[in-house]
């Protein structure tokens, strides 16, 4: 660790977890709460913060970007190892020379240095464009054929983001109406030369001065870019964009979050794994419950029985969420077929209405087949078996997972790549590469690749 002050803020359901543990490895944290300062005994907190935590959308994870965001996942994945870690570059701007002009489709494919092309929208476009002809994009996003690109420029700063032709816009996180007037006046200049400005949150507390030296060093690395594209005559990458991370939590890393949250203030057990399920009301009031000194065991017991008394309900439908590395999650849906409470163990079952093939079986699905999805809390794979109209077994199919959370209408777990299959009676793994790219890719830790591997080897024994 470097002896610079490396500040976060932290925002949402895992703020006092994460706080007690970015502050037990020499992170300092930023723009506290009260709440957080009397948590953490603090009378008050740096005003500034160079890095930004707040909850996923979905609130099973956490976004991260800052100048120390690499620094704070590589701690994150030693004590989080279940969890899944997707790296995101956006941004980044390019000297692109146009491949292909698809007319149909209203696409423009552009060489743009890399190892794929990338795909521009012709909506924006007037006139004849020709192939080798130079323009000026800017990364959007990934798939797994192209880079999705843009013409509409943004320029990223630490503390607001520059976006040609676009709106001015101040980030929910600011209340004070003195602060919001004056970040609104700081954009005037840059709205005279054309750009709108996005303030992030992280411009917080900044002073006026520092704010408007960066919207004056982004509209100078503007004037750059153009100059450096104007010389260019290959493809070339001009301008390093924007990196956030997104950390997907499996259950065990809840469970360690937990037990972090329980050394500052009175935790139930699973408090991160109900509050991303919904139950953030319930789970706050069990916790006024046991400062009230109410027995935890209790307490615990009361809940689950509260959550788990209605649903799932025999012919209801279900929905099994697999977190996947390449962002594209799997939901699986199907009926209720059988439920243990005892030990939350769920079977759905589909009806196939189309011809098609069973994925890595290699077997023929057929209209009228079904298909029994089998999970269980805690159990670390998913089992399918297909059947045809008949009820004969035609293959078993294993995803390998963390560990499974189950709750009333739906259930979810990080998938691990690694799968096995069973045909005829004989199993084997399928898809060691797919886990092993992922792992190269820093999605997934060395510490989980290895404990899927020994699940995959045990199933593919039996």
């Amino acid at each position: 660790m470097s002896n610079t002050v490396k500040s976060v803020k932290i925002r949402g359901i895992y703020s006092t977890a994460i706080t007690n543990y970015l502050l037990k490895n020499n992170f300092e944290i930023s723009c506290m709460s009260e709440e957080q300062l009397k948590r953490f005994n603090k009378k008050k907190s740096r005003e500034q913060a160079d890095n930004l935590i707040y909850d996923k959308e979905d609130l099973n994870g956490i976004t991260i970007h800052g100048e120390n965001a690499d620094e704070i996942i590589s701690l994150f994945k030693k004590e989080f190892n279940d969890s899944l870690f997707k790296k995101i570059e956006t941004g980044s701007i390019f000297t692109g020379l146009i491949k292909k002009v698809d007319q149909q489709n209203k696409e423009i494919y552009v060489d743009i240095g890399k190892d794929k092309l990338g795909v521009l929208s012709l909506k924006n476009y007037w006139g004849y464009l020709r192939e080798n002809e130079k323009v000026l994009v800017q990364l959007k996003g990934e798939t797994k054929e192209n880079y999705i690109l843009s013409n509409n420029i943004r320029l990223f700063g630490k503390n607001l983001i520059l976006i040609k032709d676009g709106f001015t816009k101040v980030s929910k996180h600011f209340r004070k109406k003195e602060e919001i007037e004056t970040l609104n006046n700081l954009s005037e200049k840059a709205r005279e030369k054309g750009w709108g400005v996005l303030w992030k949150s992280l411009a917080e507390n900044k002073s006026e001065k520092e704010l408007e030296e960066e919207i004056n060093n982004l509209l100078k690395l503007e004037e750059k870019i153009i100059k450096k594209h104007e010389k260019n005559k290959t493809p070339m990458e001009l301008n390093k964009g924007l990196t956030t991370w997104f950390v997907e939590f499996g259950k065990e890393s809840k469970e360690k979050l937990d037990k972090l949250r329980k050394e500052i203030v009175p935790t139930i057990k699973k408090h991160h794994t109900y509050k991303t399920a919904g139950y953030q009301n319930l789970v706050d009031f069990c916790e006024e419950l046991m400062k009230e000194k109410v027995k935890e065991e209790t307490i615990i017991k009361t809940l689950e029985n509260t959550i788990f008394k209605r649903n799932p309900k025999i012919g209801n439908y279900y929905k099994i969420i697999q977190k996947k590395s390449n962002n594209r999650d799997i939901i699986i849906s199907g009926k209720i077929e059988e439920f243990d409470i005892k030990n939350k163990k769920i079977v759905i079952k589909r009806i196939v209405k189309f011809e098609g093939t069973y994925d890595g079986l290699n077997i023929k699905k057929e209209p009228e087949d079904y298909i029994i999805t089998t999970i269980e809390e805690d159990k670390e794979y998913i089992e399918h078996s297909y059947f045809d109209s008949r009820g004969n077994l035609k293959g078993k199919y294993f995803s390998i997972t963390s560990k499974m959370e189950v709750f009333p209408f739906f259930a979810r777990c990080n998938d691990l790549e690694i799968d096995v299959i069973e045909k005829e009676g004989n199993r084997k793994k399928i898809d060691e590469e797919e886990l092993k790219e992922a792992v190269e890719m820093g999605i997934i830790t060395k510490k989980c690749e290895e404990r899927a591997k020994k699940i995959a080897n045990k199933l593919e024994a039996k």
